[in-house]
């Protein structure tokens, strides 16, 4: 009997509990149906969206290979209008600045150019690239104030490994503004880190003044070595006998024995000749 009540109790409790709360749990379940299909439907979307997008990019490689810029122009359109939020948009962006640069259309190229930095889509480092690009065009154009004020806008902690591109452009926009002291500056900062580029070395020469350069290129002079310096203890190399063969050395010790044997008549001249221990002669000690 009891566990009968009991078990009614449990089932009025339970209608209780329904009867309050049985709208909200339903409610629950239901949205999160909703939140599971309709995520999963986003996925499928995002998977068609990306595929239609690499879809209209290989067109652009294709048309890009067979040097038809119209058909890269009207691709790249597209991608913009329907994938513009796309990685593949930034690509297709740059390929339509290319072809517009290499027609000549550089307000076109630029505009392009333009949208591939505004896009959120894709690695940052393409952005870099466009924007990069973009500046180079407008150094063409001679916008280079206008270059310096969009580096500037740009921070350094932000450039990665595109710091020594930024630099050598506004190095350009300087020297285009007869500003060698800036630019030399910033081309210096472009090889430091890590730009490579004969150039851009013969610019920072070009830049150089040149008694800077005469210094740098002069080698030191050694100190001249005094004319009253002692002279060496060594001194001139000795000159080395040359051997002589027996028959000549015999020979010369003749001829040296005769030599010192004097006759009477050489002796009586050399005594004329020279005086004897520095006393003077006469004509009575002569004979």
């Amino acid at each position: 009997m009891v566990a009968n009540r009991t078990d009614e109790e449990q089932v009025e409790a339970l209608q209780n509990w329904l009867k309050e709360n049985g709208r909200s749990a339903i409610t629950g379940i239901v949205i999160g149906l909703i939140i599971l299909f309709g995520w999963n439907m986003w996925q499928d979307h995002q998977q068609v969206k990306k595929l239609g997008a690499s879809t209209l990019y290989q067109q652009i490689l294709e048309a890009e290979k067979e040097k038809k810029p119209e058909q890269i122009e009207s691709l790249a359109a597209g991608l913009n209008d329907r994938y513009g939020s796309s990685a593949y948009a930034v690509f297709g962006n740059l390929f339509a600045a290319k072809t517009k640069a290499n027609a000549g259309d550089l307000p076109a190229a630029k505009a392009a150019l333009e949208r591939a930095i505004k896009s959120q889509g894709g690695d940052p480092s393409i952005r870099h690239i466009a924007r990069i690009r973009l500046l180079q065009l407008m150094l063409a154009s001679g916008e280079n104030e206008a270059v310096l004020q969009i580096v500037a806008e740009v921070k350094p902690a932000n450039m990665g490994a595109f710091e020594a591109d930024y630099e050598a452009v506004k190095g350009n926009a300087y020297y285009a503004l007869d500003r060698p002291a800036e630019a030399r500056t910033a081309y210096q900062k472009a090889l430091r880190l890590g730009r490579q580029s004969a150039l851009l070395q013969i610019m920072i020469d070009d830049l150089t003044p040149s008694e800077i350069q005469q210094s740098v290129a002069k080698p030191a002079q050694p100190p001249t070595k005094s004319s009253s310096a002692p002279a060496s203890a060594e001194g001139p190399a000795a000159k080395e006998p040359v051997p002589t063969s027996p028959k000549e050395k015999s020979a010369g010790d003749k001829k040296a024995a005769s030599g010192s044997e004097k006759t009477p008549a050489t002796a009586m001249k050399s005594s004329q000749a020279t005086p004897a221990d520095g006393a003077e002669q006469t004509p009575e000690s002569a004979q």
